[in-house]
């Protein structure tokens, strides 16, 4: 897997590479991010924590919220998950919280003030498996 972020700085120097290129090109390499893209999505849905318990339905939920959005042109885009929940299933909580370089300020939110003792083992399955 390929795990691509580009600063906005990059993603100008990106798309003004990109005028240069022929149509041919410019076609292969939409390709090649519509790809990447889609994988990432396909790998953030198969990994997304599934609640064993039948009538709690929270995995599923979290796997269909997860979604893509490409750029007009197709040469960017974004996968992104619409879950409110989906950071703490990512991070965990309390003494669980996991922190990953680069995600402290993010990822340090869910940790909690220690005012109730919810500890959730985090789940990775869209930052850091890539």
């Amino acid at each position: 897997m390929i795990r691509v972020e580009l600063s906005a700085g990059e993603v100008s120097k990106f798309r003004q590479w990109t005028r240069t290129l022929d149509e041919r090109t410019k076609q292969q390499v939409r390709i090649v991010v519509v790809d990447a893209i889609t994988s990432l999505e396909r790998g953030a849905k198969s990994l997304a924590p599934v609640s064993k318990d039948k009538k709690i339905k929270v995995g599923n939920r979290l796997r269909s919220s997860i979604r893509t959005v490409f750029s007009q042109d197709a040469l960017g885009g974004e996968v992104w998950v619409n879950a409110n929940y989906a950071p703490y299933m990512e991070f965990g909580t309390g003494r669980f919280v996991r922190v990953l370089p680069g995600y402290e300020s993010y990822a340090m939110q869910f940790k909690g003030a220690g005012i109730r003792d919810v500890n959730v083992r985090p789940q990775p399955f869209f930052f850091d498996v890539w």
